[in-house]
Formats: structure tokens, C-alpha cells, sequence
């Protein structure tokens, strides 16, 4: 994909500014609203913490600690985003 440059990344992703509806970008862009942030969050603190020599268990339980936290600051990003007068609109 990297070799065919610009033309297939503005397809697949948009123009730039964009995200065009029927484009693998969109589907990825809403993936990663509805929950993929968390998984990688997730999936990455319990790979740290694995080749960390951490426990499997404690590291998994660490790891969904970690996917809840980045949702909380999401929501209070987006509580004082709207209290400050920004527009989810």
C-alpha cells in the first residue's frame, strides 16, 4: 500500500481533511471511537507488563484498570471540553 502512495491513503482514508463514509478509514476512525482505544490501551499494558516479568493475572487485571482509565479521561476530556463552550456538534 505504501508503495502505491498518496492515490490508495486518500481512497482508503480520505482527502486529508475528511473521512469519507464509505472509506476503510471511516470504518476504522468509528472502530476506534466505539471502543478500540480502550482494547489498545488494554492490549498494550498487558504486553508491557508481561515482558515486565508481572504475574499474567495481575497483568491482566492492571490491563483492564488501564482500558477503564483511558475511558474515564475520555469522558471528563469531553465534560470539560463542553464546559468550556466547545460544540460536539
Amino acid at each position: 500500500m505504501l508503495l502505491l502512495g498518496g492515490p490508495v491513503l486518500f481512497h482508503l482514508f480520505g482527502d486529508g481533511s475528511t473521512v469519507a463514509p464509505d472509506s476503510t478509514g471511516y470504518g476504522f476512525v468509528n472502530w476506534w471511537d466505539q471502543g478500540g482505544r480502550e482494547i489498545v490501551v488494554g492490549v498494550g499494558a498487558f504486553a508491557v507488563l508481561l515482558a515486565g516479568r508481572v504475574h499474567p493475572l495481575t497483568a491482566a487485571g492492571f490491563a483492564l484498570l488501564s482500558g477503564l482509565a483511558t475511558l474515564g479521561w475520555q469522558v471528563v476530556w469531553l465534560f470539560v471540553f463542553v464546559l468550556t463552550g466547545g460544540s460536539l456538534d
